[in-house]
Formats: structure tokens, C-alpha cells, sequence
């Protein structure tokens, strides 16, 4: 208990240093509950989908001789086992750019 009176009483001689202290912990818990915010609702919660392991992903670039290249990837992260369905993407790229 003495402690605390003592503590009180320093931060009650020294009213600067315990507005910067009470503005370092308020900026510190703030941040960190932001960062915890957008790590939860980016990669640790699901999607809020019925069946997120049918979600694919298409992608579309360009080599330096500007051939067309697209890629396919399942909900896991997996490269979609249907080959013949890249022409396929190819041309919904095409048609969407």
C-alpha cells in the first residue's frame, strides 16, 4: 500500500511525466489492439462464405514478350488440378481486362 502512495504521490509532483506516461500507454494499447483487429479479421477468422474450400482465385500476367499468363488457385492455396481449364481462364481474363 505504501507503494502506491508513493507512486501517486510522484506522479502527482511530476504532472508532465505522467501525462506522457498515460499518453504512451493509451498510444501503445491502442495500437496494439488495431494490429490484433485486422490480424484477426484477415487470417484468422473464416470467410464468411457458405464452403470457403471452393473459393478459387484467378490471376492473370505478362511475360516480357507480353505472353499472356493465368493461374488458377483453390481455397487452400492449391494449383487447381483441372489443366484444361487454362484456356479457359484465358479467355475470362481477356474478356474482363
Amino acid at each position: 500500500m505504501n507503494d502506491l502512495r508513493f507512486a501517486l504521490s510522484q506522479l502527482l509532483k511530476n504532472p508532465g511525466f505522467a501525462a506522457v506516461a498515460a499518453l504512451t500507454l493509451a498510444l501503445g494499447i491502442g495500437a496494439n489492439t488495431a494490429i490484433f483487429s485486422m490480424i484477426d479479421a484477415v487470417l484468422l477468422k473464416n470467410l464468411p462464405v457458405k464452403d470457403p474450400e471452393q473459393l478459387v482465385a484467378l490471376a492473370a500476367s505478362f511475360d516480357a514478350a507480353a505472353q499472356h499468363k493465368s493461374s488458377a488457385m483453390l481455397g487452400q492455396g492449391r494449383p487447381h488440378p483441372n489443366e484444361s481449364a487454362q484456356p479457359a481462364l484465358a479467355a475470362i481474363m481477356r474478356s474482363a481486362a
